[in-house]
Formats: C-alpha cells, sequence, structure tokens
C-alpha cells in the first residue's frame, strides 16, 4: 500500500497543491523536497506539473509512465527515468489530475484528512514545512522540514 501526501505552495492568495500516490513519508517524499526542490521556482514547477505518482529528484521530461516494467529490474536504478518526477498528466496522459487550489490552510486540511492523506508538505517563506494531517490541523502547527524530521520518521 502507498503512503500518499500532499505537496503544496503557499501563494498570496491561498495554496497551490498536487498530490503524490506513493513513499509520503517524511524519509522518502520529505527528503526528496528538501534535497532537490529548491528555490522557490522550482518548487512551483512542481506544482505545475500536477499530481505525481512518483515523486523525483528531478523534474524530468514526458516519458513511459510505465516504463520500469519495460526494463530489467537490475537496469532501473541507472535508467534516467528513475530520476524523474511520474506524472498522471504529463507521462500518462490523464485528465484531472492537475493543480488544486485552496483559499484557505484550514479548507485544504480538511479536504486532505477528508480523503485520508496523511503527509502535508507545504513551501511557505522560503523554506518546507510539515505534518501529519490532522483534523483542525492549523499552519502554526507544522514542522520544519530538515534532515532530522527526515530521519525520525523513515
Amino acid at each position: 500500500m502507498s503512503t500518499r501526501s500532499c505537496i503544496a505552495l503557499a501563494i498570496r492568495t491561498g495554496f497551490r497543491s498536487i498530490y503524490c500516490h506513493s513513499d509520503g513519508t517524511p524519509g522518502s517524499v520529505g527528503r526528496t523536497l528538501l534535497t532537490h526542490y529548491d528555490p522557490v521556482q522550482k518548487v512551483a514547477a512542481l506544482i505545475r506539473l500536477g499530481d505525481l505518482s512518483v515523486l523525483g529528484a528531478e523534474l524530468g521530461e514526458k516519458h513511459d509512465f510505465d516504463w520500469m516494467y519495460q526494463v530489467a529490474a537490475d537496469q532501473r536504478a541507472s535508467d534516467p527515468r528513475y530520476r524523474m518526477c511520474r506524472a498522471y498528466g504529463r507521462d500518462r496522459g490523464e485528465r484531472g489530475f492537475g493543480t488544486m487550489f485552496y483559499e484557505t490552510f484550514s479548507g485544504m486540511v480538511d479536504t486532505l484528512d477528508y480523503c485520508g492523506t496523511p503527509w502535508l508538505y507545504v513551501w511557505r517563506h522560503g523554506a518546507w514545512w510539515f505534518a501529519a494531517v490532522e483534523p483542525g490541523l492549523t499552519v502554526e502547527e507544522m514542522g520544519a522540514l530538515t534532515p532530522q524530521a527526515c530521519d525520525a520518521h523513515p
């Protein structure tokens, strides 16, 4: 089973967000965001990709969504696509998987809680913040995403 997460960008009028299906824990998605998605221009480009099956270390380019099943297991990690995001819209051509917009943080949290999305990551004030999604979560309760936080939640 996959650990889902939401990746969001705080903007002046609210929050733009995307869903990520796989490996949503701070030790995986969190570490990838912290290591590879800074400055805000790169974060914004990630959000523009829309919903993801997999967050990669690189935004990448359009590629076959199921490429991993066409490559021998021992060769996957050396394939350039291994480091790329796998996006439902760009790579599989699906519609309805674009960026979501929320005017309020509480509106975003309510939706995530209803959908059973356990982790939230927000780029805000030039840094990544994270929290486990729970009813009533406020932006002030989010913790700074640090290497130590990633280690604490593998």
